[in-house]
Formats: C-alpha cells, sequence, structure tokens
C-alpha cells in the first residue's frame, strides 16, 4: 500500500487533507467503456474514485437530440398536474 498527499474539491475550492492511503484499483469494462477505480482510505473513510472516459464530440451530440425529443414529447402543462381526477 502506498502513501500520498489527498487534495479534495470542498465547494469549489481545493484544500489539504490528512494523507490517504491507497488500498485497491481495478478496471471495469460495461459496453466497450473502461472505468478505472481507485479506493483509499482516508480518515473519513474509504473513498471511491472514478475515471471515466470523456464522451466524444459525436456522442454528445446524439445524447443532446434524446434529450431534446424527451423534452419535446414529455411537455405538460400545470393544469396536469394539479387536475385530481
Amino acid at each position: 500500500m502506498r502513501k500520498n498527499k489527498k487534495i479534495k474539491e470542498k465547494e469549489g475550492k481545493f484544500v489539504k487533507s490528512e494523507s490517504s492511503e491507497f488500498v485497491d484499483s481495478y478496471s471495469i469494462e460495461i459496453d466497450k467503456a473502461k472505468i478505472n477505480v481507485n479506493l483509499k482510505k482516508t480518515d473519513a473513510g474509504i473513498i471511491y474514485q472514478l475515471n471515466i472516459p470523456e464522451l466524444g464530440i459525436g456522442t454528445i451530440a446524439l445524447l443532446e437530440e434524446i434529450k431534446k425529443e424527451l423534452i419535446d414529447i414529455s411537455r405538460f402543462s400545470a393544469e396536469d398536474i394539479t387536475d385530481q381526477k
């Protein structure tokens, strides 16, 4: 096990914390996407650090199109929400 200084993000600011102890590391592959997982033991408990690959420009465009379609088909009025049949 190796020890290293951990820098945490807290409310948009980076602050130094006590040293953390590297516990384990492994990879998960789902639908050809590889995610690296690092486990570190700190004073606050065990932290799971996920390294997720960035989405490509084509994937982002596809997701935006799907999002727009879902918004269009799921529009409803305030009357629909308050209508108690």
